[in-house]
């Protein structure tokens, strides 16, 4: 009901989409505190904490944390999809790392898809780590949506917020799947100042590229590193997106209450249960490994009370985070 409710005001109107949607995640998330209901609706996987890229803002660039350049093992990820309930609606390969790095991906892939458990499997790629026909491939193992991280066709932009992005590289292949697989891909843009004066041309390439859907998110700022909007850049983006929602689908990824501890189950790339997809270093927190279960672990009683008081007492997990909104 929420899904449906916010897609029909996103469509007709950008501003009352948002403001609505914040009404209804509000509404939501207080529903959800009471007695800790949910359903999962998503799986977050990192099949890889390896990386091509030194993104600026990104958790695993300045940081060390023991599962770090790691790949998932095919048993862990099999011990994962056999503990899950059927009826998931999104399986999604995202983590710290790219996913292609792992030489079990097609295998898991695979694997997911026979199981019947999710609706749609989504693999996030920055797509410069393999060729086009490598991710072209992965469509015939059971991948249903690609999404593919492009904050700026500027090399030089690139340099700054995602190094070691080859400019040439990224348009050939995301070219080359727009030619065979378009209504499969999305794009993601993040948003900071760093890009955001460039936003117009990178949305008009992609529109050119006939790229059909495009989700925007604004930056993270974990390391108070002013990159991130403030109020007036969050007014400028909006503008931005005004002038492109009649010539390309955008989806403004902005939510006013979290609800990720009650709606989906995060692992990361060791098998451990993690509180929500921004952590994947299971040194700050995590809830033990899929070897135990999900009873023992997703809901177990210390992620139980966790949930009983998540919007009275912000965990510790969540410092910093401007998903978290005490209601």
């Amino acid at each position: 009901m929420l899904g449906a409710l916010r897609n029909l005001y996103s469509k007709q109107n950008l501003i009352r989409g948002i403001m609505v949607d914040r009404l209804l995640q509000k509404t939501y998330a207080r529903w959800l505190s009471h007695g800790n209901k949910g359903k999962v609706f998503t799986v977050f996987t990192e099949i890889s904490s390896k990386c091509n890229l030194s993104c600026e803002n990104c958790y695993r660039t300045k940081a060390d944390y023991p599962s770090k350049n790691k790949n998932m093992r095919f048993d862990t990820f099999k011990d994962i999809v056999d503990s899950l309930p059927h009826g998931i609606q999104y399986l999604v390969t995202q983590g710290f790392g790219e996913s292609a790095f792992n030489p079990d991906l097609k295998q898991m892939l695979q694997y997911a898809k026979s199981s019947r458990k999710f609706q749609t499997i989504i693999l996030d790629s920055n797509l410069l780590l393999k060729d086009a026909d490598y991710y072209q491939s992965l469509f015939d193992d059971g991948l249903d949506r690609l999404i593919v991280s492009v904050d700026s066709f500027d090399q030089s932009i690139c340099d700054q917020l995602r190094k070691g992005t080859n400019i040439e590289k990224l348009i050939r292949n995301l070219t080359e799947l727009v030619r065979h697989k378009s209504d499969h891909l999305h794009v993601r843009i993040t948003v900071s100042k760093t890009n955001i004066d460039n936003l117009e041309n990178t949305l008009s390439r992609l529109k050119t590229m006939n790229i059909q859907r495009v989700e925007i998110g604004m930056i993270v700022d974990y390391h108070n590193n002013k990159i991130a909007l403030n109020d007036p850049d969050e007014k400028n983006l909006i503008s931005i997106i005004k002038k492109f929602e009649k010539r390309i689908n955008i989806l403004l990824d902005k939510y006013s209450a979290c609800i990720l501890p009650f709606t989906a189950i995060c692992f990361n790339v060791t098998g451990n249960i993690m509180p929500c997809c921004h952590i994947f270093d299971d040194g700050i927190i995590n809830f033990g490994n899929i070897d135990s279960g999900l009873g023992d672990t997703y809901y177990s009683e210390e992620f139980n009370r966790i949930r009983s008081t998540f919007y009275k007492k912000m965990p510790s997990f969540c410092n910093g985070c401007p998903h978290y909104l005490k209601l």
